[in-house]
């Protein structure tokens, strides 16, 4: 659920987005807020938070249980939503197409063609605790029975969420009820355990901190301090050569101890060129 930056086109001027696919030959798509959508951008156009050890440890958690999630097969036995509608129903895989999607042959004669992933659940699946910025998900747009793909932009404090949609429309204040995720495994979910326990410990940047930043936006980490804890959730700087910049974003700003995450993925807020 990371926000990131991506340098558009390959410019020096990044835009704020989200990572919607990571491509097999090493590149990704990235769909910008401002609603336009750009295939194949190189990983070193990409700029996302910089993480501590801890959640580094936590990443590798959840690489693992990606690793280990095991593909549907023709006929495992699990559950589907009918018609992408809110029950699940028994059913079998009765074929695994190529665009990733699963034909289904359910317990009740009921068969659909062509399922999407994360309407199907295996018997040991379960929902995940927390949904966070960034999961994609299904989401029944305005309270309604259809479902439309979107992307979780916000959670909210009165436990409400922000999506923005694949075809461009945007939706403020969804019922957690009303979104469906990828139900994930055990493995996935003790993964989940280990990011939630990364997020807590990660520590605020205060005032006197001593930190890089990436000055303008571009693609090089300058040191300096934060002079100030700005109400909108960005930092003011003054660097070390006596620049300063007033109000910089948090993806933007690392610690001494930080690193770059080892792998971008899917839903992974952005700034790219």
């Amino acid at each position: 659920g990371m926000r990131c930056e991506a340098r558009h086109g390959g410019g020096m001027q990044c835009f704020d987005g989200v990572i919607s696919q990571a491509n097999s030959d090493g590149t990704f798509d990235v769909d910008y807020d401002d609603g336009d959508r750009e295939q194949g951008v190189p990983a070193e156009l990409i700029y996302v938070q910089e993480i501590d050890a801890v959640a580094a440890a936590a990443e590798v958690a959840m690489a693992s249980a990606a690793e280990k999630e095991p593909e549907l097969v023709e006929g495992d036995t699990i559950e589907a939503r009918f018609g992408g509608g809110p029950d699940f129903h028994s059913g079998k895989v009765a074929a695994v197409n190529g665009d990733g999607t699963y034909a289904i042959d359910y317990s009740d004669g009921d068969k659909e063609p062509a399922v999407k992933r994360l309407r199907i659940r295996r018997a040991d699946d379960i929902r995940p605790e927390t949904l966070v910025q960034g999961m994609r998900c299904e989401a029944r747009h305005g309270g309604g029975m259809q479902c439309f793909d979107g992307v979780i932009s916000q959670a909210n404090s009165d436990g409400t969420f922000d999506v923005d949609y694949d075809d461009g429309d945007r939706e403020q204040g969804v019922p957690a009820e009303l979104i469906y995720v990828q139900e994930i495994d055990a493995v996935a979910a003790a993964a989940e355990v280990a990011m939630a326990s990364a997020a807590e410990k990660e520590p605020e940047l205060v005032e006197g901190d001593t930190i890089e930043a990436r000055f303008g936006g571009g693609p090089d980490f300058h040191s300096g301090k934060v002079a100030a804890v700005n109400g909108d959730g960005t930092y003011a700087i003054d660097y070390s050569d006596g620049d300063k910049e007033p109000a910089v974003k948090r993806l933007r700003i690392r610690r001494a101890d930080d690193i770059r995450p080892e792998t971008l993925v899917q839903g992974m807020r952005c700034e790219a060129r």
